[in-house]
């Protein structure tokens, strides 16, 4: 899927790309060389904005960590880690797909997001299938919780 993505990315930036250095090709009656231009550049910076983030999702993937201090949770812009003893209830929830989630006291009722029931959702970008990953958090919540 983030294959796609970038993908996608890609080829609305070389459409801006195109669009550019060659506007008086896609000019028309309807939409004028400026025009052709201008939405050259909104493409170029839009989706070069998302190619980069691609890039980064590339050179730092996605992951979660158990370890003795909890659940860390690592995404393109940050990492999160949650104590074991605030973590429960690990299940698999199928939203779009099959991803794993769990109930986190310390976020219970913050309203964060519009969240206040305290669910939070393992990044969906993981190898690890669901079941092998609630195996496996499920262990380590036995062992350091």
């Amino acid at each position: 899927m983030l294959a796609l993505y970038g993908l996608g990315c890609l080829a609305f930036v070389a459409q801006g790309v195109w669009f550019i250095l060659y506007p008086s090709q896609a000019a028309s009656v309807h939409y004028p060389r400026d025009y052709i231009e201008a939405t050259g550049w909104l493409a170029v910076a839009f989706f070069g904005s998302g190619l980069a983030i691609f890039l980064i999702a590339l050179a730092k993937p996605s992951y979660v960590a158990l370890g003795p201090d909890g659940l860390t949770i690592r995404l393109v812009f940050g990492s999160r880690t949650h104590r074991w003893a605030a973590v429960s209830n690990f299940r698999v929830w199928r939203l779009q797909r099959r991803r794993v989630a769990f109930d986190d006291a310390d976020q219970a009722g913050a309203g964060r997001r519009g969240n206040i029931s305290g669910t939070r959702l393992l990044p969906g970008m993981l190898n690890a299938r669901p079941e092998q990953l609630l195996e496996e958090l499920k262990w380590a919540k036995e062992k350091w919780g």
